[in-house]
Protein backbone atom coordinates (compact mmCIF):
# COMPACT_ATOMS: atom_id res chain seq x y z
CA UNK A 1 0.00 0.00 0.00
CA UNK A 2 3.13 2.45 1.16
CA UNK A 3 4.65 1.67 -2.37
CA UNK A 4 1.18 2.47 -4.36
CA UNK A 5 0.91 5.95 -2.61
CA UNK A 6 4.81 6.86 -3.52
CA UNK A 7 4.50 5.83 -7.17
CA UNK A 8 1.30 7.95 -7.49
CA UNK A 9 3.08 11.07 -5.71
CA UNK A 10 5.43 10.96 -8.26
CA UNK A 11 2.52 11.14 -10.99
CA UNK A 12 2.44 14.98 -12.96
CA UNK A 13 0.12 17.49 -12.14
CA UNK A 14 -0.93 17.72 -15.51
CA UNK A 15 -2.78 14.18 -15.45
CA UNK A 16 -4.77 15.03 -11.92
CA UNK A 17 -6.19 18.31 -13.37
CA UNK A 18 -7.22 16.40 -16.86
CA UNK A 19 -9.64 14.79 -13.82
CA UNK A 20 -10.70 18.00 -12.56
CA UNK A 21 -14.51 17.51 -11.42
CA UNK A 22 -16.66 19.86 -13.36
CA UNK A 23 -18.65 22.08 -11.60
CA UNK A 24 -22.23 20.73 -10.53
CA UNK A 25 -24.92 22.52 -10.47
CA UNK A 26 -26.64 20.23 -7.83
CA UNK A 27 -24.22 21.91 -5.33
CA UNK A 28 -24.34 25.11 -6.17
CA UNK A 29 -26.22 26.09 -2.57
CA UNK A 30 -24.43 23.45 -0.48
CA UNK A 31 -20.89 23.92 1.32
CA UNK A 32 -19.04 21.77 -0.59
CA UNK A 33 -19.09 24.14 -3.82
CA UNK A 34 -15.75 25.52 -2.22
CA UNK A 35 -14.42 22.28 -3.67
CA UNK A 36 -14.36 24.43 -6.87
CA UNK A 37 -12.27 27.26 -5.59
CA UNK A 38 -9.77 25.13 -4.81
CA UNK A 39 -9.92 22.15 -7.14
CA UNK A 40 -6.70 23.37 -8.90
CA UNK A 41 -5.09 23.21 -5.31
CA UNK A 42 -6.21 20.06 -4.37
CA UNK A 43 -5.35 18.65 -7.47
CA UNK A 44 -1.39 19.77 -8.04
CA UNK A 45 -0.68 20.19 -4.20
CA UNK A 46 -3.37 18.10 -2.62
CA UNK A 47 -1.56 15.50 -0.03
CA UNK A 48 -2.34 11.86 -1.15
CA UNK A 49 -3.42 9.99 1.62
CA UNK A 50 -5.67 6.51 2.77
CA UNK A 51 -9.28 7.48 3.13
CA UNK A 52 -12.02 5.14 5.48
CA UNK A 53 -15.90 5.78 4.20
CA UNK A 54 -18.12 6.56 7.59
CA UNK A 55 -20.70 6.36 5.45
CA UNK A 56 -22.37 7.54 2.10
CA UNK A 57 -25.74 8.25 0.45
CA UNK A 58 -27.18 4.63 0.00
CA UNK A 59 -28.14 6.27 -3.87
CA UNK A 60 -24.23 5.57 -4.29
CA UNK A 61 -24.58 2.01 -3.94
CA UNK A 62 -26.39 1.37 -7.15
CA UNK A 63 -25.54 2.54 -10.88
CA UNK A 64 -26.91 5.66 -11.46
CA UNK A 65 -26.17 9.34 -12.38
CA UNK A 66 -25.95 11.65 -9.29
CA UNK A 67 -22.22 12.58 -7.27
CA UNK A 68 -23.23 12.23 -4.12
CA UNK A 69 -21.59 13.47 -0.76
CA UNK A 70 -20.31 11.00 2.11
CA UNK A 71 -18.19 10.95 5.37
CA UNK A 72 -14.55 10.03 5.55
CA UNK A 73 -11.40 9.87 7.65
CA UNK A 74 -7.65 10.47 7.09
CA UNK A 75 -5.00 11.04 9.04
CA UNK A 76 -1.14 12.65 8.60
CA UNK A 77 0.11 9.98 10.57
CA UNK A 78 2.66 7.85 8.68
CA UNK A 79 1.35 4.35 10.43
CA UNK A 80 -1.53 4.51 8.46
CA UNK A 81 0.65 4.35 4.99
CA UNK A 82 0.92 1.03 5.95
CA UNK A 83 -1.99 0.09 8.27
CA UNK A 84 -5.02 1.46 6.36
CA UNK A 85 -7.41 -0.93 7.56
CA UNK A 86 -6.92 1.03 10.95
CA UNK A 87 -8.81 3.97 8.94
CA UNK A 88 -11.66 1.56 8.71
CA UNK A 89 -11.84 0.88 12.51
CA UNK A 90 -11.51 4.30 13.38
CA UNK A 91 -14.87 5.11 10.75
CA UNK A 92 -16.44 1.84 12.46
CA UNK A 93 -16.67 3.62 15.83
CA UNK A 94 -17.50 6.84 14.75
CA UNK A 95 -20.76 5.34 12.64
CA UNK A 96 -21.57 3.55 15.66
CA UNK A 97 -21.99 6.75 17.52
CA UNK A 98 -24.36 7.61 14.89
CA UNK A 99 -28.85 8.07 16.58
CA UNK A 100 -26.59 7.71 20.08
CA UNK A 101 -26.44 10.18 23.08
CA UNK A 102 -22.89 9.87 24.89
CA UNK A 103 -22.02 11.74 28.03
CA UNK A 104 -18.68 12.47 26.91
CA UNK A 105 -19.13 16.04 25.42
CA UNK A 106 -16.48 15.31 22.77
CA UNK A 107 -17.95 12.10 21.54
CA UNK A 108 -21.83 13.48 21.75
CA UNK A 109 -20.40 16.35 18.80
CA UNK A 110 -18.80 13.56 16.98
CA UNK A 111 -22.35 11.40 17.45
CA UNK A 112 -24.02 14.89 16.74
CA UNK A 113 -22.43 15.79 13.36
CA UNK A 114 -22.63 11.82 12.25
CA UNK A 115 -26.35 11.96 13.05
CA UNK A 116 -27.17 15.03 10.82
CA UNK A 117 -26.68 14.39 7.17
CA UNK A 118 -26.64 17.94 6.59
CA UNK A 119 -23.90 18.65 8.35
CA UNK A 120 -20.37 19.10 6.31
CA UNK A 121 -16.85 18.33 8.13
CA UNK A 122 -14.05 20.20 6.47
CA UNK A 123 -10.89 18.44 8.69
CA UNK A 124 -12.76 17.76 11.87
CA UNK A 125 -10.13 16.38 14.37
CA UNK A 126 -11.30 13.16 15.80
CA UNK A 127 -11.36 12.77 19.48
CA UNK A 128 -8.32 10.33 20.39
CA UNK A 129 -10.37 8.12 22.28
CA UNK A 130 -11.88 7.11 19.41
CA UNK A 131 -8.52 6.69 17.62
CA UNK A 132 -6.06 5.27 19.86
CA UNK A 133 -4.36 8.16 20.10
CA UNK A 134 -3.43 9.15 16.66
CA UNK A 135 -4.36 12.44 14.86
CA UNK A 136 -7.49 11.23 12.26
CA UNK A 137 -9.93 14.08 10.91
CA UNK A 138 -13.30 13.51 9.04
CA UNK A 139 -14.18 15.33 5.60
CA UNK A 140 -17.46 15.43 3.77
CA UNK A 141 -16.28 14.73 0.41
CA UNK A 142 -18.19 14.60 -3.37
CA UNK A 143 -18.15 11.15 -3.98
CA UNK A 144 -17.76 11.81 -8.19
CA UNK A 145 -18.78 8.40 -9.97
CA UNK A 146 -16.44 8.88 -12.55
CA UNK A 147 -13.58 8.50 -9.88
CA UNK A 148 -14.50 5.53 -8.35
CA UNK A 149 -13.80 2.11 -10.19
CA UNK A 150 -17.29 1.27 -11.12
CA UNK A 151 -18.73 4.59 -10.82
CA UNK A 152 -20.34 3.14 -7.49
CA UNK A 153 -19.30 2.13 -3.79
CA UNK A 154 -18.27 -1.44 -4.00
CA UNK A 155 -17.42 -3.79 -0.85
CA UNK A 156 -14.34 -1.94 0.07
CA UNK A 157 -14.43 1.09 1.89
CA UNK A 158 -11.01 2.07 1.79
CA UNK A 159 -10.38 4.72 -1.23
CA UNK A 160 -6.86 7.20 -1.90
CA UNK A 161 -7.70 10.61 -1.09
CA UNK A 162 -6.17 14.02 -2.41
CA UNK A 163 -5.90 16.66 1.20
CA UNK A 164 -5.06 20.22 1.31
CA UNK A 165 -4.29 21.73 4.52
CA UNK A 166 -4.81 25.52 3.97
CA UNK A 167 -8.16 24.71 2.29
CA UNK A 168 -9.16 22.07 4.36
CA UNK A 169 -10.70 20.23 1.80
CA UNK A 170 -10.17 16.79 0.40
CA UNK A 171 -10.96 14.84 -2.85
CA UNK A 172 -10.98 10.99 -3.95
CA UNK A 173 -8.26 10.31 -5.78
CA UNK A 174 -9.14 10.37 -9.68
CA UNK A 175 -9.98 6.20 -10.55
CA UNK A 176 -6.95 5.97 -13.42
CA UNK A 177 -4.32 6.23 -10.58
CA UNK A 178 -6.23 3.58 -8.49
CA UNK A 179 -3.98 0.38 -8.08
CA UNK A 180 -5.10 -2.31 -9.71
CA UNK A 181 -5.63 -4.28 -6.87
CA UNK A 182 -7.46 -1.87 -5.15
CA UNK A 183 -9.97 -1.37 -7.71
CA UNK A 184 -10.74 -5.33 -7.64
CA UNK A 185 -11.51 -4.57 -4.10
CA UNK A 186 -14.14 -1.94 -5.11
CA UNK A 187 -15.76 -4.46 -7.84
CA UNK A 188 -19.76 -5.02 -6.66
CA UNK A 189 -20.25 -8.96 -5.99
CA UNK A 190 -23.72 -10.50 -5.23
CA UNK A 191 -23.13 -10.71 -1.40
CA UNK A 192 -22.58 -7.29 -1.53
CA UNK A 193 -25.59 -6.28 -3.59
CA UNK A 194 -27.82 -8.62 -1.58
CA UNK A 195 -26.41 -6.32 1.50
CA UNK A 196 -27.05 -3.23 -0.40
CA UNK A 197 -30.86 -4.35 -1.37
CA UNK A 198 -31.81 -4.95 1.95
CA UNK A 199 -30.31 -2.10 3.30
CA UNK A 200 -32.35 -0.13 0.68
CA UNK A 201 -35.48 -2.13 1.43
CA UNK A 202 -35.03 -1.07 5.47
CA UNK A 203 -34.18 2.20 4.72
CA UNK A 204 -37.27 2.89 2.56
CA UNK A 205 -39.77 1.47 5.25
CA UNK A 206 -38.12 3.16 7.65
CA UNK A 207 -38.63 6.45 5.78
CA UNK A 208 -42.09 6.19 5.05
CA UNK A 209 -43.35 5.62 8.80
CA UNK A 210 -42.21 9.59 8.69
CA UNK A 211 -43.59 12.69 6.17
CA UNK A 212 -43.03 12.76 2.85
CA UNK A 213 -40.38 15.98 3.66
CA UNK A 214 -38.35 17.09 6.82
CA UNK A 215 -38.91 20.68 7.64
CA UNK A 216 -36.41 22.62 9.60
CA UNK A 217 -37.67 26.06 11.25
CA UNK A 218 -35.65 27.85 9.65
CA UNK A 219 -36.47 26.12 6.37
CA UNK A 220 -40.64 26.98 7.35
CA UNK A 221 -40.23 30.53 8.22
CA UNK A 222 -38.07 31.31 4.78
CA UNK A 223 -40.43 29.34 2.72
CA UNK A 224 -43.70 31.45 4.18
CA UNK A 225 -41.81 34.04 3.28
CA UNK A 226 -40.98 32.61 0.40
CA UNK A 227 -44.44 32.15 -0.58
CA UNK A 228 -45.82 35.33 0.36
CA UNK A 229 -43.61 37.11 -2.74
CA UNK A 230 -45.45 34.54 -4.79
CA UNK A 231 -48.53 36.21 -4.15
CA UNK A 232 -49.58 33.05 -1.72
CA UNK A 233 -49.84 30.67 -3.92
CA UNK A 234 -51.53 27.52 -2.18
CA UNK A 235 -48.38 25.18 -2.21
CA UNK A 236 -44.44 24.73 -2.30
CA UNK A 237 -43.63 22.31 -4.65
CA UNK A 238 -40.63 20.22 -3.82
CA UNK A 239 -38.63 18.09 -7.02
CA UNK A 240 -35.62 16.40 -6.79
CA UNK A 241 -35.18 14.95 -10.48
CA UNK A 242 -32.23 14.62 -12.83
CA UNK A 243 -29.90 15.39 -10.24
CA UNK A 244 -31.64 18.97 -10.04
CA UNK A 245 -33.39 20.05 -6.58
CA UNK A 246 -35.71 22.51 -6.79
CA UNK A 247 -39.00 24.07 -4.70
CA UNK A 248 -40.85 26.37 -6.44
CA UNK A 249 -44.52 28.14 -5.31
CA UNK A 250 -47.41 26.60 -7.13
CA UNK A 251 -51.38 26.64 -7.02
CA UNK A 252 -51.56 23.04 -8.13
CA UNK A 253 -49.65 20.20 -9.30
CA UNK A 254 -50.69 16.86 -11.19
CA UNK A 255 -51.24 13.40 -10.48
CA UNK A 256 -49.29 11.17 -8.40
CA UNK A 257 -47.57 14.38 -6.56
CA UNK A 258 -47.84 13.84 -2.84
CA UNK A 259 -49.17 16.12 -0.45
CA UNK A 260 -48.18 17.26 3.21
CA UNK A 261 -48.97 20.27 5.56
CA UNK A 262 -46.02 21.44 7.80
CA UNK A 263 -46.51 24.15 10.38
CA UNK A 264 -49.33 25.80 8.05
CA UNK A 265 -47.07 25.29 5.06
CA UNK A 266 -48.51 23.02 2.30
CA UNK A 267 -46.38 20.94 0.25
CA UNK A 268 -46.58 19.26 -2.97
CA UNK A 269 -43.87 16.47 -3.80
CA UNK A 270 -43.23 15.68 -7.41
CA UNK A 271 -44.90 12.07 -7.30
CA UNK A 272 -41.34 10.65 -8.35
CA UNK A 273 -39.54 12.52 -6.25
CA UNK A 274 -41.35 10.85 -3.41
CA UNK A 275 -41.23 7.41 -4.27
CA UNK A 276 -37.83 7.79 -4.94
CA UNK A 277 -36.84 10.33 -1.85
CA UNK A 278 -39.63 9.85 0.83
CA UNK A 279 -38.15 11.83 3.75
CA UNK A 280 -36.42 14.26 1.47
CA UNK A 281 -34.62 16.77 4.40
CA UNK A 282 -35.63 21.02 3.56
CA UNK A 283 -32.92 23.46 5.57
CA UNK A 284 -32.36 27.01 5.24
CA UNK A 285 -29.17 28.47 6.41
CA UNK A 286 -25.93 30.10 5.87
CA UNK A 287 -23.91 28.62 2.72
CA UNK A 288 -20.70 30.38 1.63
CA UNK A 289 -21.70 34.11 2.16
CA UNK A 290 -24.83 33.52 1.17
CA UNK A 291 -28.23 32.21 2.40
CA UNK A 292 -30.62 29.33 0.97
CA UNK A 293 -32.47 26.39 1.12
CA UNK A 294 -30.79 23.29 1.34
CA UNK A 295 -32.69 19.77 0.04
CA UNK A 296 -31.20 16.78 0.76
CA UNK A 297 -32.17 13.19 1.00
Amino acid sequence: MRQFLERVRRETPKFYLQAAIPALESYRSDELHRLWQCQTDLLTQGKLVWGGMIQANHALMTPGDFHLPGEVVCSPDPIFESQPDLLLDIASRIYDLKHTKPDDPELRVVADHITDELHRAFCERIPTQLTNGHVVVRYTVIFYREHLPFRMLGPSRLMPLLVHGRHNMAMILPGPLWMPELKEAWKPDSDFLERIQNMQAADRAERRQGPVVRVTPAAIEALKAFQAKRSRRQYIYVSFQGGAKSLDSVDQGKPGDVEATIEGVRFLVDGETARKYWGLSIDFGQIGEQRGFVIEE
